[in-house]
């Protein structure tokens, strides 16, 4: 039971960044604020929200979920050491980090 809602909690954050990138924000303002901040828009940022999107649709699937969540994490994880490198808060990030790995860990 546990596990299904740490699993539907990154889904929703998933498609949630999504459509906030999709959107540009024009519906989630703060929420894109904070993804600009992590990752600014550029040629390389514009796959974000459909990668997004395909993680978010693999975790329904149970063969597939353990390794969504997995490159969730170690994209997150990514993320949060070259956010320590620049000196920034990284609260948040750990916290959808160890959403991911929980998934991970409770998906196999």
């Amino acid at each position: 039971m546990l596990a299904t809602l740490f699993r539907l909690g990154l889904q929703g954050i998933l498609y949630y960044g999504a459509f906030s990138r999709f959107t540009h924000g024009q519906y989630t303002p703060t929420f894109y604020e904070y993804q600009l901040e992590r990752a600014p828009n550029t040629a390389n940022t514009q796959y974000v929200p459909v990668i997004d999107v395909l993680l978010g649709s693999l975790l329904f699937s149970s063969r597939a979920r353990h390794w969504a969540a997995l490159f969730f994490a170690i994209a997150q994880g990514g993320g949060i050491i070259k956010l320590l490198q620049k000196g920034k808060d990284v609260t948040p990030d750990v916290g959808l980090f160890t959403v991911g790995m929980i998934v991970f860990l409770t998906s196999w």
